[in-house]
């Protein structure tokens, strides 16, 4: 689940974009809230991993609309996915228990991604085993994707000496992978 590349005019316009919504106070934002502008405005920020934004912008849009719809936990899902924000997603999981009782597997796909994303392999191998079971299977080539997602980003990390954690956690943790 690499994340797309994006030039800089783009990001640009689109932090641009992002600051002018989040600087206003919540009672301009409501009074101009256009429902479609908000649900692109949280698919970019999901798309390149901005939790904070996500949340934010969620929260000044079910206060706005006074309609919570499932595109904003989606929306948090998937940039959770993207940064690693494993805590979160973990809370959105249990939000979306609590309201449907049995959870979606793209629920479960996700914190998944997000623990692999946030270098946790223990919650990782939790959530899997707790997708399975739940009676559901991983998607074809999930396993492959997500092992190769963890190894670019090890690699990656490694190469520009950012690695959060010490080199040979790193192996121990695409070890561990591989071992399911």
């Amino acid at each position: 689940m690499p994340q797309g590349q994006y030039s800089r005019d783009e990001l640009m316009a689109l932090l641009r974009h992002c600051s002018k919504h989040l600087s206003t106070n919540l009672k301009s934002r409501c009074d101009t809230g256009n429902p479609v502008q908000l649900q692109q405005d949280l698919k970019q920020m999901a798309r390149l991993g901005d939790t904070a934004g996500v949340v934010r912008l969620s929260l000044e849009g079910v206060m706005c609309l006074r309609r919570p719809t499932g595109w904003e936990s989606h929306c948090l899902l998937a940039s959770c996915a993207r940064s690693g924000d494993f805590l979160i997603a973990e809370e959105c999981f249990y939000w979306a228990k609590a309201r449907q009782g049995r959870v979606p597997r793209d629920v479960y796909i996700r914190i998944i991604s997000s623990c692999i994303s946030g270098f946790s392999a223990v919650r990782a191998e939790k959530w899997l085993t707790q997708m399975w079971d739940a009676g559901f299977t991983t998607p074809p080539r999930f396993l492959r994707t997500c092992l190769t997602y963890l190894h670019l980003t090890i690699k990656g990390h490694m190469k520009r000496a950012t690695c959060p954690i010490p080199s040979r956690q790193c192996v121990e943790l695409e070890v561990l992978w591989l071992g399911w």
